[in-house]
């Protein structure tokens, strides 16, 4: 799961700019606000890399999340009006707003759940995959949608031969 992921795995890997996924990543899908083990993390996360550096590249932008984050964490800000992971253009809009060079791409990273789409768009766009292979899920909340997204999880990392 994200909280997993320490200021020093993100150090030793020369990340310096992070896109986070909301569903399955920030909480389960549908869900409006993030785990508060997650608004923990983002905390902590937030006291080392400046607010400003944090992206939100969602398939689902909802206002809900997106005021919540205003309200929270006011730096974070929303990428909105691309097309969806695996389309490469949420993370090359994070690379134009850093004025990042194609080198510095690697300082980028996005954290998702999804092999097809978000981790496809890292190895499109030239930055830093970190794959959430623990989403977080509510089966009891959302049992059709969240059996869809585990079904869908199951024949990527089948297909693509994905060992945790």
């Amino acid at each position: 799961q994200i909280t997993d992921i320490t200021i020093n795995d993100l150090t030793n890997l020369s990340i310096s700019v992070l896109a986070l996924d909301f569903d399955g990543v920030l909480n389960s899908h549908g869900e409006d606000y993030p785990k508060l083990e997650v608004i923990v993390w983002l905390h902590q996360i937030q006291e080392h890399f400046l607010p400003d550096n944090i992206f939100i590249l969602s398939n689902k932008p909802s206002a809900a999340r997106q005021q919540f984050f205003e309200e929270h964490f006011p730096g974070i800000r929303f990428i909105k009006g691309v097309r969806k992971k695996p389309y490469p253009d949420g993370l090359e809009a994070i690379f134009k707003l850093k004025n990042l060079s194609l080198k510095q791409r690697q300082q980028v990273a996005l954290i998702d759940d999804r092999l097809l789409t978000g981790m496809l768009a890292t190895c499109i766009a030239g930055c830093q995959g970190l794959y959430i292979d623990s989403p977080y899920t509510q089966f009891k909340v959302r049992p059709i949608e969240e059996s869809f997204f585990q079904m869908l999880r199951y024949w990527e990392r089948f297909f693509l031969g994905y060992r945790s």
